[in-house]
């Protein structure tokens, strides 16, 4: 029996947990049984989806990762939907994640997520994984919970979860040890140091030990970031079982960070006769044949490069290695030289009959994590990226009408939101439609806000080549471009935010102590990166030229926050910085704190702070414009410095 106290805790946060979900959203019944179907009714009342169609998707929680399930949906009386969907036997939480339409704005539930833990028959006592899952939710997996990542939250839960079940430690202590160590839980740390020297020493006893037991611990020194201990735990493993899984991953990394062809052939033959029979080397090996194939297309022996693409196993990776193979063909620009552009056109026809297969049967090649809606959406979007590759190479090919038919597909899918795009579409609309046309469509998309600088310079001309006055010309750009920039300054302020930013200390390039608190009455700009980030490295041109456009205002503050890097990360981004000629003020987050505390999914990343410290902007990755990232960090600039004087209603 549990102690009175731990019964207790858990039934208040439970009923605190259940009680918030009450005023505008409630699973039928309260506490689930797996295997059976539940009910999930809600109102979006004055949330972020009130107003609008809301999109719902369920998760499965289990062992591995979720499973998404499209529910039945029933719209009921005075803007409210009742939610219907099954779980499975294995089913230890559903969190259900509630958006718009186009799934860009989600309800989150004030970052708790909208969730219910599974329960045994008793429905009284949570299913054996069922806290687990819900610290899954709130740390690795809260993607799909929608919920905010929360480290002490996460760590309560699976404190729960071994308390009642001691036996499902085994199965989560990594994912223990990285959130204790988010959460700087020095008390958990300091056990979790024992744990890892007492078991160390028990596997070093028993020669029956398995590598599995071996890989756990190895997996928890990797948790805690104990490089000395990694080491020697790996050492030790390599020696007990040198054809193990460890040694196979180890030879599988050499092969993967090999420069030179010959080498990568030596070390694939090497692996195969080594570690073929084992299960997991099923992935390395389909990987391996993806970079020998890769290989061999740059060289241009197509018939090794059958060879090994044959033995590609997943048809998004083949199909994505076919574009990337014809994308640099074609030169990847209209004016750059490309080669061997028949067999570039052949090999992105191919790509594209691949994803053309998996839209007529979504459901063969669909992660058991999205909907068949949103495999749907994913193929689409990635039909028009490689549409863009195909029309290109029929364009340098000789035939613009093609690649106008392919071009329009891919700009609409991206609803115009990729610059680089819409420089090929209006290329190809020039060529087959004329300049006319052409000039009208450009019109369009400067007043929309969604033209580069090489698409006005295609305005320019076929504007002067009808008119005479270069004065008017510059007039009349002036009027569509006032309206551009309107249309820009009234999404961005529906954007604006009035949230806290966390408090940080890191240092610089030069050793050189940073603190935001230092930086108090200043607009500070922090733009997260990493070296082997491309959309990140894609953007610096533009934050660039917004560097310099503030140079000499002294209120402004750019800090590149280089994260999430591999080893040597102080070496890799002095390098990079020096090589690439850019004079950012870098700052490391070498242990990848600040970007947690900032809850960045993914980078490139900004945020625009104003002079009192309040998150007013933030903006997640790259649209491949320029001129127009330059245009709406400079809006969300100036309104954080005008927010930190007149208060958030005056901007909206």
């Amino acid at each position: 029996m549990k102690p009175l106290p731990f019964l207790f805790s858990v039934f208040l946060s439970l009923w605190a947990f259940s009680a918030s979900l009450a005023q505008h959203a409630q699973f039928i019944p309260a506490h689930p049984v797996a295997g059976e179907q539940l009910t999930f009714t809600y109102s979006p009342e004055d949330g972020p989806l009130k107003g609008k169609q809301p999109e719902f998707v369920v998760y499965l929680f289990k062992e591995d990762l979720p499973e998404a399930v499209t529910p039945e949906v029933t719209a009921l009386e005075d803007h409210a939907w009742e939610v219907q969907f099954e779980t499975t036997p294995e089913t230890r939480a559903v969190f259900v994640a509630v958006s718009d339409e186009d799934f860009a704005v989600y309800d989150d539930h004030q970052g708790k997520g909208y969730g219910s833990m599974i329960y045994q028959a008793d429905r009284e006592t949570p299913a054996v994984g069922a806290y687990a899952s819900m610290a899954m939710a709130y740390g690795p997996f809260r993607q799909f919970s929608r919920a905010e990542k929360d480290a002490e939250k996460s760590l309560k839960y699976f404190r729960k979860e071994f308390e009642a079940y001691p036996a499902s430690e085994a199965d989560y202590l990594e994912y223990y040890a990285a959130t204790a160590r988010e959460a700087e839980d020095q008390d958990a740390l300091s056990a979790l140091r024992q744990k890892l020297e007492e078991e160390q020493a028990r596997l070093q006893k028993n020669r029956k030990a398995e590598e599995a037991e071996w890989q756990s611990l190895i997996g928890l020194a990797r948790a805690l970031r104990d490089k000395d201990k990694l080491s020697e735990l790996e050492t030790l493993c390599l020696k007990r079982f040198p054809r193990g899984e460890l040694a196979a991953s180890k030879m599988a990394s050499e092969f993967y960070e090999a420069k030179e062809l010959e080498q990568k052939l030596r070390l694939f033959d090497t692996y195969q006769k080594k570690f073929g029979k084992l299960e997991k080397a099923k992935n390395n090996l389909s990987y391996m044949h993806y970079q020998l194939a890769s290989a061999y297309a740059a060289k241009e022996d197509w018939e090794a490069f059958e060879t090994h693409f044959a033995q590609v196993e997943s048809p998004m990776t083949r199909a994505n290695l076919l574009n990337s193979i014809a994308w640099k063909l074609s030169g990847e620009s209209i004016e750059a030289e490309g080669k061997s552009l028949e067999k570039g056109k052949a090999l992105s026809a191919r790509s594209l009959e691949i994803i053309q297969e998996q839209m007529d049967e979504p459901a063969s090649a669909k992660p058991p994590y999205y909907t068949v809606k949103q495999w749907q959406n994913n193929l689409k979007n990635t039909y028009a990226m490689f549409a863009d590759t195909y029309a290109l190479l029929t364009y340098k090919t000789g035939d613009p009408e093609t690649a106008l038919k392919y071009q329009q597909n891919c700009v609409e899918q991206y609803e115009y939101g990729d610059g680089e795009m819409n420089e090929r579409y209006c290329v190809y609309l020039e060529a087959v439609k004329g300049p006319e046309e052409t000039l009208a469509r450009l019109d369009e998309l400067i007043a929309q806000g969604k033209a580069t600088s090489a698409m006005k310079a295609q305005h320019q001309r076929l504007f002067l080549a009808h008119h005479d006055l270069q004065t008017a010309y510059e007039a009349y750009l002036a009027l569509l471009e006032k309206e551009a920039n309107q249309r820009i300054l009234d999404k961005i302020k529906e954007k604006m935010l009035d949230e806290e930013a966390p408090a940080f200390t890191l240092t610089d390039l030069e050793g050189k102590q940073v603190s935001l608190a230092d930086l108090k009455g200043k607009v500070v700009v922090l733009d997260f990166w990493a070296t082997w980030c491309g959309p990140c490295i894609a953007s610096f041109p533009a934050m660039q030229k917004t560097v310099d456009n503030y140079q000499q205002d002294e209120e402004v503050v750019f800090l590149f926050v280089n994260t999430w890097e591999n080893d040597n990360r102080r070496e890799k981004a002095a390098k990079f910085m020096e090589k690439k000629g850019y004079n950012f003020h870098v700052i490391m987050d070498e242990e990848d704190k600040v970007v947690e505390q900032y809850k960045v999914e993914g980078i490139p990343t900004k945020f625009v702070i104003d002079k009192a410290g309040k998150i007013r902007f933030r903006s997640v990755g790259f649209n491949g414009n320029d001129e127009k990232t330059v245009k709406e960090l400079s809006h969300m600039i100036e309104l954080a410095r005008d927010a930190s004087v007149s208060g958030m209603s005056s901007m909206r």
